[in-house]
């Protein structure tokens, strides 16, 4: 499967559309994490492929609906169809920071990737393998944690909080 070698690019060409979709300046930038787990998810429904859905549909997360904006039709298997890449790309990133945000109606912060990936994907197995070995994190993680670095939050603070000068005590 072919990398995505242009998040960056990637992630510009979706505000500009955001800004043409929304008629703002102000239209919701994505955190690095959810472009990351966007990129991931394209790359796992083979958006890249030459000839698949995604690619021929502008529909880089595989989306399934009619309620998208920038949406220009439907695509075989009800596969919304987005009049361009960036489009699609906009879509994704808003699917995606509804699970960071809690407003999906299928998914929650809570849930694990291997719980996503069985709702997203019909065959989710190499679904996960891909996001997951992309992602480098466990399939029992949750996507809230990754999306929020939460975890490495809390590290952080319990590192900044430590009392290093009983330190030989705690290495016994």
């Amino acid at each position: 499967m072919k990398k995505f070698r242009r998040p960056i690019r990637n992630y510009i060409l979706s505000k500009i559309v955001g800004v043409f979709l929304v008629g703002t300046l102000h239209a919701a930038v994505p955190s690095p994490k959810v472009v990351q787990l966007a990129h991931a998810i394209a790359q796992a429904e083979g958006y890249g492929v030459l000839h698949s859905i995604p690619n021929r549909c502008n529909n880089p997360g595989d989306l399934k609906g009619t309620h998208f904006p920038g949406q220009v039709g439907v695509c075989k298997g009800g596969h919304a169809r987005f009049k361009n890449a960036a489009a699609g790309w906009v879509a994704l990133y808003n699917q995606v920071q509804k699970i960071a945000d809690g407003t999906s109606t299928k998914y929650t912060p809570r849930a694990t990737f291997r719980q996503v990936a069985r709702t997203y994907a019909q065959n989710y197995r190499p679904w996960l393998k891909i996001v997951t070995k992309t992602l480098e994190v466990d399939d029992d993680d949750e996507v809230g944690a990754f999306l929020s670095d939460r975890d490495k939050l809390r590290v952080t603070y319990l590192a900044q909080n430590f009392d290093f000068t009983d330190w030989e005590r705690w290495a016994q």
